[in-house]
């Protein structure tokens, strides 16, 4: 139940079909006093050792999609709800096509792809506090979104149970890889051709989750200062970079890539030789194996480079 075929084991249980389920589950945790994982389609997740209390898979359903506004249960599929916006002829989310996981996830990691952020989409969530029971609804203020962060990331004490979204007839093609794909193949700019061009690239970059397990990008591409960057810049002048509100961000699949670290291995998990921001478990590998290779990666970034690469998946317990 993780993309990354981490074995991991848990005292307690349950699957949640509906919020009474997800209630319920909680004041079973409050009673026995047991600390509470939020289970969605575990492609963002680390597992790193025996869970020492209760998970709680979250596979409430139901989604409403309309001209207007968009309303997705957290345990619906993300991409296939971007599937059908795109064939109800509904806009706005073609560039985050085949982005794995659950909708519950999406805000919390506040997930982002070929020019656009989820936030940018974003008008409420639902949301039931863990330890309380409390059932609150977020504004998009409330969700304190940041480049893959949100409130919920760095708090875990909430269980999303649906999300409310804004369509928008807006198409962002400028991405280069998109705008290149559109015009190799003669297409037009509409979300539909978008949405085609995004999910041929993605499965053409990054490595089947179903044959090599994997999380997706396994680090955040790092915010550096604009001194910083004119200082690297000045010693690596191939490196990508690129205008961002905190500053300017560079390519952590680029830094990673300049240090011949595709192909690494650590016991059963390697960085991939496909996409250098993805580390794949392809010999029944461990947590120590992939935390190893891990610091080996980050180490190597910051000794070469000064940058620091985050981590972007949630590692359980932290």
């Amino acid at each position: 139940m993780n993309s990354l075929r981490l074995p991991c084991t848990a005292n307690w249980y349950c699957e949640a079909k509906s919020i009474d389920d997800v209630s319920e589950a909680l004041m079973f945790a409050r009673d026995r006093r047991l600390p509470v994982l939020i289970l969605g389609g575990g492609t963002n997740l680390v597992l790193a050792q025996h869970l020492d209390g209760l998970v709680v898979a979250n596979q409430l359903s139901g989604r409403t999609i309309s001209r207007d506004r968009v309303e997705l249960a957290a345990g619906e599929n993300w991409h296939e709800f971007v599937t059908e916006a795109v064939r109800q002829g509904i806009g706005g989310f073609e560039n985050l096509a085949l982005i794995p996981g659950n909708c519950g996830a999406a805000p919390m990691q506040n997930i982002g792809a070929y020019g656009l952020e989820l936030s940018e989409r974003f008008l409420s969530l639902d949301a039931v506090h863990l330890e309380t029971g409390e059932r609150v609804q977020f504004g998009k203020k409330d969700c304190a979104f940041g480049y893959r962060e949100s409130v919920f990331k760095r708090r875990r004490q909430w269980c999303i149970t649906s999300i409310h979204l804004k369509p928008s007839s807006e198409l962002r093609a400028d991405y280069s890889g998109v705008r290149s794909y559109l015009e190799n193949n003669n297409l037009d700019v509409s979300s539909a051709s978008i949405y085609q061009a995004v999910c041929d690239l993605r499965r053409s970059r990054l490595p089947d989750v179903s044959r090599q397990p994997n999380a997706g990008s396994f680090f955040k591409n790092p915010v550096v200062t604009p001194e910083e960057a004119a200082g690297l810049l000045g010693r690596y002048p191939t490196m990508p970079s690129y205008p961002d509100r905190q500053g300017t961000k560079l390519s952590a699949a680029w830094l990673i890539d300049y240090l011949n670290l595709k192909g690494e291995r650590e016991g059963g998990f390697s960085v991939s030789g496909q996409h250098a921001l993805v580390i794949v478990n392809d010999r029944n590998g461990t947590y120590p194996d992939l935390r190893g290779l891990v610091e080996r990666i980050r180490q190597g970034v910051a000794e070469e480079f000064g940058v620091d690469l985050e981590i972007e998946p949630v590692v359980y317990p932290d």
